[in-house]
Formats: structure tokens, C-alpha cells, sequence
């Protein structure tokens, strides 16, 4: 799931002045992902880092109805569409703040980066390493 584009509301306040808030409606699917990405992150029994780290992390994203037929690969497809990688990274890192790492500014570096389409039959998936330095 990409990190989507923050939406910002005005109003003005009793005394005239006009605020403007930034947020992501409560109803966007990016809240359930950053839920099973922390879960997956307790799970497999993560807690927060907070040293220079690199991140690596592959980006499987469901097969179109296109790349089903017979004469498409059966392994994963690179994935040249949108979302974009970085939002993808984005959206990585944010929910893994305060689970995996204390802030993402520990990320120091990446590793390997990819998103594809999953093999034929497969599960979409986020694979993620992380290397301490």
C-alpha cells in the first residue's frame, strides 16, 4: 500500500484566524496495512531499534487479469506501474515507526528495493530485511 497524498481541510476559528489541518481519512485503506504490518512486525518478535540500520524490502503486488493467461511468466513480473516504489517506501516506513525502528531516521541506507507482480497463484506480500550497521 502506498503512502498517499494528505488531504487539508480550512476553517476559521471564533477570532477570525484560518487554520488548515492535514489528514488521511479514517475510512483509507493505509491504516489497515500499517495495522498488519505492525502486527506481522510483533509477531516476529521486532522491538524497536534505535542505531543505524539498512532496509531492504520487496513489494509484491496482485497479478493483473492480463499476466494470467497461459503465455505470461509463472514467476513474479516486474511491476512498472503505479504505485510508485517511493510511496511504497513511504508508507513502509511510517507504519514501522515506534515497532521496528524508534523513527525512520535510523534508516541510514538501502538495501535491495523492488515491487513486482506476484507469481501466478501467489499471495500479494511485503518481504523486508533489515541489517543493523
Amino acid at each position: 500500500m502506498a503512502q498517499p497524498r494528505y488531504r487539508h481541510a480550512s476553517h476559521r476559528t471564533w477570532s477570525g484566524q484560518t487554520i488548515t489541518t492535514s489528514y488521511l481519512p479514517s475510512d483509507h485503506p493505509i491504516w489497515a496495512y500499517r495495522a498488519a504490518l505492525r502486527e506481522a512486525a510483533r509477531q516476529a518478535g521486532l522491538t524497536p531499534l534505535d542505531q543505524p540500520l539498512i532496509l531492504s524490502a520487496q513489494f509484491y503486488l496482485p497479478r493483473p487479469k492480463r499476466l494470467l493467461s497461459r503465455r505470461a511468466p509463472d514467476g513474479p513480473i516486474w511491476h512498472t506501474g503505479r504505485p510508485d516504489l517511493s510511496n511504497l517506501i513511504k508508507g513502509l516506513e511510517d507504519a514501522l515507526n515506534g515497532t521496528a525502528w524508534m523513527d525512520d531516521s535510523v534508516i541510514v541506507g538501502y538495501g535491495a528495493m523492488g515491487k513486482w507482480y506476484v507469481e501466478k497463484g501467489g499471495q500479494p506480500r511485503t518481504e523486508i530485511q533489515i541489517f543493523l550497521i
